[in-house]
């Protein structure tokens, strides 16, 4: 029961067949049938216009990432050197103005009154420590009078200065006043120090103009990887370590490039290109999500794709005219064609319009004068064939009415011949009418071979079938041809399988002339050996049984040069082989046109010098039950 549950669950859920009507397929048949060149054309013309779009559509589609990444690699890389080059000039006037405040300092002429470019240039004032770390000379203090750093600090900002080596030099950001700020100093003579707070709003301000996309930003951090200014304003107020980040410490080792890595703060993979700046070792990048990249890489795939689609719908249509503009002259040639097949001498081809290019009326009087030529052609062609068809016919009532004619003086010489020799004839007399016995015999036999040719080729042969038996044919050949096998001391036999049904329906009579030619003519080639025939019967499950007779030989061969001709009229192994063993050449020709007539195959193979085996093939119908 459980086997019949499954076995109707299985049936239910089979999906239902979609059977389309026969209309339906008949329609599609014959239009098909009716427009094929236009339909392959149109085809063609798809397949060569949409070739090139659907190449372009796969290389939009693999390379539009690809040169997403880099044109975005080439202008954040850009931006990031016109910022290094924007904070290098930065830097610079720094440096020009501590040099300018150094000069004083060692002068130490305090009372030239210059403060020109301290605030300018976010530096909170420049002070002029001496050994003791006290305050000698300040510039640039405003309403605010901001302390000097602490203690600790000075002493680092004094080993800053000494590696230095009496050029300016910038500290990293650092917490002064209670905000990032860095120190900008100037080792001077006698163990004094030129010192300058210096605010990074002019960083804040350059990495603030730098905004694309929707996450794009720049970043820039100091010699150590701290950050300086940043749009996370806690991680720019607490001048957050970012010295872990792979591209950060590219920039830390003074490295210029584009990289991939992942921001902690985005949680998102970015692109960037950063580099730094020389003076002061301060990093710069411009990053960006790499998802936003692949979002615009996205959008220009879509919009080649909507291309590729609308440019493959122009080529359709295109083509689709194109095709019946080529088509239509074809069509109407055949069309015109066909008529003229079917006996209409009227039709000319229309071809022209106008649209069509001048090829194509060119084409039209050229179709249209050959047509014409053609039947005026076959006119004459059909005048001929009935002349030659006549004389064919002549030729053939006059080889049929001379071979008779020939016949029967034959007929009478031989009845003489029989008469004379019942007289009394000494044994040179008996010898002489032997011989002219056995030349009028051959002569006879060359004429009914005319005979029959001339019926095969004028048509008028016909075939006879009835019942025989297979074996007393088969005793016939051995009596007739075993006296002639004997007088040239050749072994001849004959082997016929017990199988083969008493009664066969076919016509003996040509079946017998068929053999007769073939054994002749294996006597006749053979000077030594031995000659065997083969009778066997194959019995087919399809009903078409056949009878096989296989003549074989020890006689002089067929070259192979000789293949083509062998069954041609007047065809022998070579001249010299017919002047020696005479004949006229037609036995083998008659033999396979009979074949061919009674539906049954001829054919053989040889050895030069060694011997043939010719192999005749009939199909016959059994009426008889087999040899116990």
């Amino acid at each position: 029961m459980e086997m019949k549950r499954l076995a109707t669950h299985s049936q239910i859920a089979q999906p239902p067949a979609i059977n389309l009507p026969m209309w339906f397929w008949t329609y599609v048949s014959d239009h098909w049938k009716q427009h094929k060149f236009r339909l392959g054309l149109f085809l063609a013309l798809i397949l060569i216009s949409s070739l090139p779009l659907l190449g372009m559509t796969i290389w939009i589609h693999q390379s539009a990432i690809q040169k997403e990444y880099n044109s975005v690699s080439e202008k954040h890389l850009a931006v990031a050197r016109n910022l290094s080059l924007a904070m290098s000039r930065y830097a610079t006037d720094i440096e020009s103005t501590m040099e300018l405040y150094a000069e004083i300092a060692e002068s130490r002429d305090y009372e030239i009154k210059i403060s020109k470019g301290i605030t300018a240039l976010d530096l909170r004032y420049i002070a002029v420590l001496n050994r003791q770390n006290l305050s000698e000379h300040r510039y640039g203090d405003g309403d605010e009078k901001v302390a000097l750093p602490k203690f600790e600090q000075i002493l680092e900002l004094r080993k800053l200065a000494e590696l230095a080596k009496g050029r300016v030099a910038f500290s990293n950001i650092e917490r002064y006043a209670g905000k990032p700020h860095f120190f900008v100093v100037k080792q001077l003579t006698e163990g004094r120090l030129l010192l300058a707070p210096l605010s990074p709003r002019y960083l804040k301000q350059i990495q603030q103009s730098i905004a694309f996309g929707e996450k794009g930003h720049a970043m820039i951090v100091d010699s150590l990887g701290r950050v300086v200014a940043h749009p996370n304003s806690e991680w720019q107020e607490k001048s957050m370590d970012a010295s872990k980040v792979s591209v950060v410490k590219e920039m830390i080792a003074r490295k210029t490039g584009v990289a991939q890595f992942y921001a902690p703060p985005l949680k998102a993979d970015m692109i960037a290109g950063y580099t730094f700046v020389p003076e002061t070792g301060w990093g710069v990048m411009v990053p960006q999500p790499v998802s936003e990249l692949i979002s615009h890489a996205r959008n220009v795939q879509h919009a080649g794709l909507i291309i590729a689609a609308l440019s493959l719908m122009i080529s359709i249509f295109i083509s689709w005219k194109l095709s019946n503009l080529f088509s239509h002259p074809v069509r109407s040639l055949s069309n015109v064609a066909n008529r003229i097949a079917n006996g209409d001498r009227v039709a000319r081809a229309t071809l022209k319009n106008s649209i069509a290019p001048s090829e194509i009326g060119k084409l039209e009087k050229s179709f249209n004068r050959m047509v014409e030529e053609l039947q005026e052609k076959t006119d004459q062609l059909s005048i001929a064939l009935k002349e030659a068809k006549a004389g064919s016919n002549a030729k053939s009532q006059f080889i049929a009415m001379v071979s008779h004619e020939i016949r029967t003086p034959i007929s009478g010489a031989i009845g003489l011949l029989e008469i004379l020799k019942e007289t009394e004839l000494d044994k040179n007399q008996n010898k002489y009418v032997d011989s002219c016995h056995s030349t009028i015999g051959n002569l006879i036999n060359i004429v009914d071979d005319i005979i029959d040719y001339s019926q095969i080729e004028s048509g008028k042969f016909s075939i006879f079938p009835i019942n025989f038996d297979v074996h007393s044919l088969a005793d016939d050949i051995y009596s007739l041809f075993s006296p002639m096998a004997k007088r040239k001391d050749l072994e001849f036999h004959i082997n016929y399988e017990t199988s083969i049904p008493k009664q066969i329906f076919g016509d003996p009579k040509r079946i017998r002339q068929v053999i007769l030619n073939v054994v002749a003519n294996a006597i006749k080639f053979t000077d030594s050996g031995k000659i065997s025939i083969n009778i066997r019967f194959e019995n087919s499950n399809t009903g078409a049984d056949s009878l096989v007779f296989s003549v074989i030989d020890t006689g002089i061969g067929i070259p192979a040069d000789m293949d083509s001709d062998l069954f041609e009229e007047f065809s022998q192994v070579d001249n010299s082989h017919s002047r020696q063993y005479g004949g006229n050449g037609l036995g083998l020709t008659i033999s396979k046109r009979l074949m061919t007539i009674m539906g049954g195959e001829i054919w053989y193979e040889s050895q030069l010098d060694v011997g043939s085996n010719f192999h005749i093939r009939l199909p016959v119908n059994c009426q008889g039950d087999a040899d116990d």
